[in-house]
């Protein structure tokens, strides 16, 4: 699991390969993971939106953007945490992600970034 803090907000990401939903054959490569965003600060904060930017080894790249995780804009007090899990497809057997989430203090409705920890998705076989 990697992790970063940005502003008292914790992410850590956890992925892994998905060998039963990948076809390699189609060059089609699942990807799952897993995040947890801990509220570390002394403020409660809300979830406003992601972008992050998913970087596939044979050049191409994607953005993705969003109002929310999982359609949901999250309230963390302090000392809290939410999690979720969802995937990626690539189109090789490696690939990339990063960006930020964008949260807001609900004391002075002060929105602010929180950095996603850059995110690497290799097939297992390459490591061999």
């Amino acid at each position: 699991m990697i992790t970063k803090v940005t502003n008292g907000i914790k992410v850590s990401v956890k992925t892994n390969y998905d060998p039963k939903n990948s076809n390699i054959f189609r060059f089609e490569y699942i990807f799952r993971y897993r995040i947890r965003i801990e509220n570390t600060s002394m403020y409660t904060v809300q979830l406003l939106k992601r972008k992050w930017t998913l970087f596939d080894s044979i050049g191409d790249y994607r953005d993705i953007e969003g109002k929310a995780v999982s359609g949901r804009h999250q309230v963390l007090e302090p000392g809290s945490k939410y999690e979720y899990e969802s995937y990626f497809d690539l189109y090789s057997d490696i690939g990339k992600m990063k960006g930020y989430y964008e949260l807001m203090r609900m004391v002075d409705k002060q929105p602010f970034k929180v950095d996603l920890p850059e995110i690497y998705f290799i097939v297992p076989f390459k490591l061999n």
